[in-house]
């Protein structure tokens, strides 16, 4: 029997042994000598009585080293070991006995056996199997297992094992923080769980076709969503694991995370989709204005021999009335042709510098006679506003067009608010907001509380001969003019609108200083770096997009910012989370649950919080229609990165939470 050290040297007499051993049979020697496993007989007084040829051969000693000999004897220091005391144990008691062991030879090697102790009428008999190899290739089998489940837990692909049935049978942390849920909670979902549920009623049959025996088969893109409502999305890949036999035993299915490019697909996507806009615009610009051109030559002879024509013929006679009704109509078209001439950006300016604060309340009382008694207007002219170089009768052109356009959107009544302001955009905002420019502007906001527009209509809001009125009551030229003549002012036009929440048209013209005109403007000074923090913030915004820029930018400046898709994701998000919270940040407009609500039921969970509003329309129509009370903080979409850090951190270092932030 091997043991843990080298037995002494020299054989021993062959003592008393059972009788299989001392003589009795040759047959049964030749039998035990040919068993692959060791078989020894052990007296009562340890002695070995008799070992087969396997049993030498795990001893790695002769036989004659060991029969005679006690075990102590042969391997000193046994009695204390474990396999000695199995061995007494069985001599005692004549109860089997079965023990694994791993047995050190004297030259280092080691190998395991295991030991079955049977009692015997002169002792006990052991037969000892050699598992090495067995051992070997299960440390083999973990070894692997381990890389394996290194592999599977560190890869930075979300992975997941799969029943047939998608139920989530073993998942890994990079999955987890794809999607937000903890591994118990996916344990407990099926992947169709963690899908967005457009992609699964747009495509009922998506499950079959992602879990398929061929991977390039299920590579396709798709939508999941994350447990805060965002948006993640994923190439999905699946491989199926056969058994022996063939069977399917599971599916691995991997998720690689490419939102970061499909959103910069959609921004470049957004980006085409206005350059071809803007280029349909100037198209039909250009041939409005040859058209345009080439009919005020038409309208000209028209005109002119109706004039004469009126002179020659006396009031009274039948002619006459007719040929009232011609240049009527005659002045009408020309009208019409002025119209195009603006928005073919054809149009002769006469520039100057402008202050809209006054071409503004110059033009109020004008205003009172276009909207009537039942549509409230209130005028927010900005401090400290910039002057704009532009012709002040196409300016008020502007005015008187957008006020129409939000009187047509309000039948029954309504509010309306103009506002100025200054405004500044940097070079990678406008990169990522077509169609904003980059430089300082001055903004003319017109807001109503009227009907509204889907997407489809702000598409073509500004396409000439484009109108949602009846034929009889609109041409389709009046905001096919203000784009005409922003653009050719050098500046651009904003839309904001969403069908039954009134609509917000800002206009931005280049700002300019009145010295500058005279002589080149002195550069301006370095802006001061933005404010940073480390505060816990809330960010709420039902546009994914939106929600994903300002998440970067807020922890780009240090903040720990929550997130949420809409209000009541908010207010589940802030449940679970333990810490504090030191400020709301927080779309008006939402689905299920609103800014103004949702910060109302924050402020219980969290009192004296510091709340900030988002939104397209401007604060003086927000506060006039209801939505927002007078004197909150509010940040105006779009926004640049430095207005937003700033908004933030001057609502934070507030003394008193709800007063307006400046942004």
């Amino acid at each position: 029997m091997p043991g843990d050290r080298h037995p002494p040297e020299g054989g021993g007499e062959d003592l008393a042994a059972p009788s299989v051993a001392r003589g009795g049979d040759a047959r049964y020697r030749e039998v035990l000598d040919c068993m692959t496993e060791g078989f020894q007989v052990i007296d009562r007084e340890w002695r070995y009585a008799y070992l087969n040829d396997a049993a030498a051969l795990h001893a790695q000693r002769a036989k004659e080293q060991l029969v005679g000999r006690t075990m102590m004897d042969c391997y000193p220091g046994i009695e204390t070991t474990d396999v000695f005391g199995r061995l007494r144990i069985c001599m005692e008691t004549r109860q089997p006995q079965s023990v694994e062991n791993e047995f050190t030879y004297p030259d280092g090697s080691k190998r395991w056996f295991a030991l079955k102790v049977q009692p015997a009428p002169e002792g006990i008999c052991v037969l000892s199997m050699d598992l090495t190899e067995r051992h070997r290739t299960e440390e083999t089998l973990r070894l692997s297992e381990e890389k394996l489940r290194a592999a599977f837990e560190h890869v930075a692909t979300g992975m997941a094992l799969v029943a047939a049935d998608g139920r989530c049978l073993q998942v890994n942390p990079a999955l987890c923080r794809l999607v937000g849920y903890r591994e118990d909670e996916l344990l407990a979902m099926s992947v169709q769980g963690i899908m967005h549920p457009d992609e699964l009623q747009s495509d009922r049959d998506i499950m079959q076709q992602l879990l398929v025996v061929d991977p390039l088969a299920s590579l396709r893109e798709v939508r999941c969503l994350h447990r805060s409502g965002a948006v993640v999305w994923v190439t999905w890949s699946v491989s199926q694991v056969r058994d022996a036999a063939g069977d399917p035993l599971y599916l691995v299915c991997q998720l690689q995370d490419v939102t970061g490019r499909k959103l910069a697909e959609e921004k470049q996507a957004k980006a085409e989709e206005a350059l071809h806009r803007s280029q349909k615009l100037e198209a039909i610009g250009r041939l409005a204005g040859g058209v345009a051109h080439d009919f005020n030559n038409v309208l000209g002879v028209i005109t002119g021999h109706g004039e004469l024509a009126r002179k020659e013929i006396p009031d009274g006679h039948p002619s006459r009335r007719r040929l009232e009704h011609i240049l009527k109509a005659a002045e009408r078209a020309a009208g019409l042709t002025r119209q195009l001439l603006a928005f073919s950006r054809k149009q002769v300016q006469q520039p100057r510098l402008l202050d809209l604060n006054t071409v503004t309340a110059d033009l109020e009382n004008m205003f009172e006679r276009i909207l009537g008694e039942d549509i409230e207007t209130e005028i927010r002219p900005g401090r400290d506003l910039g002057l704009v170089n532009a012709d002040p009768t196409q300016i008020e052109q502007v005015l008187l067009n957008l006020i129409v356009n939000a009187r047509d959107a309000m039948p029954k009544g309504g509010r309306l608010t103009i506002e100025t302001a200054n405004a500044e955009f940097d070079d990678a905002y406008a990169a990522a907001h077509p169609p904003a420019l980059a430089g300082r502007f001055v903004m003319l906001a017109i807001s109503d509380s009227g009907t509204g527009m889907d997407a489809e209509t702000q598409q073509q809001a500004f396409e000439p001969f484009f109108t949602t009125k009846p034929r009889s009551e609109g041409t389709g030229l009046g905001l096919a003019t203000v784009y005409g003549i922003v653009k050719q002012s050098g500046g651009y036009i904003w839309l904001y609108s969403e069908p039954g929440r009134g609509t917000t048209f800002k206009v931005y013209l280049p700002r300019v200083d009145e010295a500058s005109q005279a002589t080149d403007a002195a550069p301006l000074p370095p802006p001061s770096p933005p404010p940073c923090g480390e505060e816990t913030l809330l960010l709420v915004e039902d546009s994914a997009a939106l929600r994903d820029m300002i998440l970067e930018i807020l922890e780009q400046h240090g903040y720990r910012v929550l997130q949420a898709g809409h209000g009541e994701q908010a207010l589940e998000v802030l449940r679970e989370h333990t810490g504090a919270v030191d400020l709301l940040l927080t779309d008006v407009v939402m689905p299920k649950l609103g800014g103004k609500d949702l910060a109302d039921e924050v402020r219980v969970l969290h009192p004296g919080i510091r709340v900030i509003y988002m939104s397209g329309y401007t604060d003086g129509a927000i506060s006039r229609s209801g939505i927002l009370t007078e004197g909150v903080a509010l940040l105006e979409k779009p926004f640049t990165s430095d207005r937003l850090t700033r908004a933030v951190r001057e609502a934070l270092d507030r003394p008193e939470p709800g007063t307006r932030a400046d942004a």
